[in-house]
């Protein structure tokens, strides 16, 4: 593949990962007038250390399984049945071993709110494990629809729970409840039949597991940087306080979503270009015409 051939696939993997990523952000980002009017700064803030110590627990336990289901899938030396196994496996596995370790300590260490984050890690571990392996098989359109359909459900849910139902932080939790399931559904459905399912290769998962784990610790940084602030708050200040600075901090998000589309889309093409012998020349044209 020539190197015009090549910018011109990066630019259209681009733009289809951008247009789902900005409008299902851009979805998400009218929930905030939402939980601002319908949640006390308290509840708010209650509501987002969840979300964020979720994203955490996610980040530490499932070894960013669902980037390195990415990486493989891009490999076309490596079987896709045998990669999306086991993105599933792996998520369902930490989610039961969260469940017994909380089982263990939960009779000396109380956590607010440990039912809510044990089911959102589970259904966040596999819809990000399921909508980031169709970006590894290259249906990208696939990807960004169904980002666009979670973004949807969870604004719908919203509506539903908190101004109709008005059940606070539950309703909170319920939303992303109720939009993570039916984007799982879809996604699984539809892998499922392309795949199947099978017992997990050892090897396999072990070369996965060895690409995913130095992931989880760089995310992890990123997380203590841009997100720890907000339980600090929480501790010295209040919860009301948290809520707030999360609110404002949301406005920021703009920049990283901009930053994640083309991390996202130049993933896809260094992988599938890394092999070819005018691949320096391709990469050189990519950076200098970003940066």
């Amino acid at each position: 593949m020539g190197d015009d051939n090549k910018e011109q696939k990066f630019l259209r993997d681009t733009a289809v990962i951008g247009i789902g990523n900005i409008l299902s952000k851009g979805i998400v980002f009218l929930l905030i007038p939402i939980h601002t009017a319908m949640l006390t700064p308290a509840e708010y803030g209650a509501s987002e250390l969840i979300y964020n110590f979720v994203n955490l627990c996610l980040l530490i336990f499932s070894c960013s399984i669902a980037d390195a289901g990415v990486r493989f899938a891009l490999d076309a030396s490596f079987s896709k049945a045998a990669v999306f196994s086991i993105t599933i496996f792996l998520p369902v596995i930490s989610s039961l071993f969260l469940v017994m370790a909380a089982s263990v300590t939960g009779s000396f260490l109380e956590v607010a709110y440990l039912d809510y984050i044990l089911l959102l890690y589970m259904l966040f571990a596999l819809r990000e494990s399921i909508t980031q392996f169709f970006r590894g098989i290259g249906q990208l359109k696939t990807f960004s629809w169904l980002n666009i359909l979670f973004a949807v459900s969870l604004l719908i849910c919203n509506v539903i729970f908190l101004m109709c139902l008005d059940l606070k932080v539950r309703g909170y939790v319920y939303s992303f409840v109720t939009a993570s399931i039916g984007v799982i559904a879809i996604g699984f459905y539809k892998l499922s039949k392309m795949y199947g399912l099978r017992f997990p290769d050892k090897k396999l998962m072990g070369q996965m597991l060895q690409y995913g784990i130095p992931l989880s610790f760089n995310a992890i940084s990123a997380w203590v940087t841009s997100v720890s602030g907000r339980y600090f708050l929480a501790y010295f200040c209040s919860v009301a306080a948290s809520g707030i600075y999360s609110a404002a901090y949301k406005f920021m998000m703009i920049i990283v979503v901009l930053v994640d589309v083309l991390q996202k889309s130049w993933q896809i093409s260094a992988v599938q270009s890394y092999m070819d012998s005018d691949r320096n020349t391709f990469f050189s044209a990519v950076y200098k015409s970003l940066y």
